[in-house]
């Protein structure tokens, strides 16, 4: 009973308060020229007092951060900051000739968790256990699809 009471109050409340909605968007639509007014009698004034030009100027004697503290580190303009490029040797070595290698397969047994990699280096076939060094070459990971080996300090990753 109470919750009834509260509803009959409440429901003209709501329909009183969107008629207010409803009637402030239509008179919105209607006459929007009523609404803005006149531009020049809002601000006052004519045209030439609305915009004053700004004049500044930058004084740009602050210390240049790309310096990295050298004895000239204030900017100037038009002035050329001749510092000394560090160069480093770039060392080349030659390419390393890696062996011909192809990954055949993995061997699982039931009984043991260790896998017998089936890899074949320089055409010669070779079962590899993860850490095994065959020929210089080192197994390093065991994938399903793949295997990272490591031969002269240098990994790769070799896929089936």
């Amino acid at each position: 009973m109470k919750n009834k009471k509260m509803t009959y109050i409440l429901l003209p409340v709501v329909i009183i308060i969107w008629g207010i909605v409803f009637y402030k968007i239509f008179i919105g639509i209607k006459s929007p020229n009523k609404a803005m007014g006149n531009v020049n009698t809002i601000i006052g004034g004519n045209d030439s007092s609305l915009f004053k030009v700004d004049t500044f100027s930058i004084i740009n004697n602050y210390r240049d951060p790309f310096m990295n503290n050298q004895t000239n580190t204030t900017y100037k303009p038009g002035a050329t900051h001749n510092l000394p490029i560090k160069k480093e040797a770039v060392v080349t070595s030659a390419p390393l000739k890696w062996p011909d290698i192809m990954y055949n397969g993995i061997i699982k047994s039931k009984k043991s968790p260790q896998q017998l990699v089936m890899v074949k280096i320089n055409g010669a076939s070779n079962f590899m256990t993860k850490g095994d060094n065959i020929a210089g070459i080192e197994l390093l990971k065991v994938y399903k699809d793949s295997i990272v080996i490591c031969y002269s300090g240098e990994k790769r990753t070799v896929k089936k």
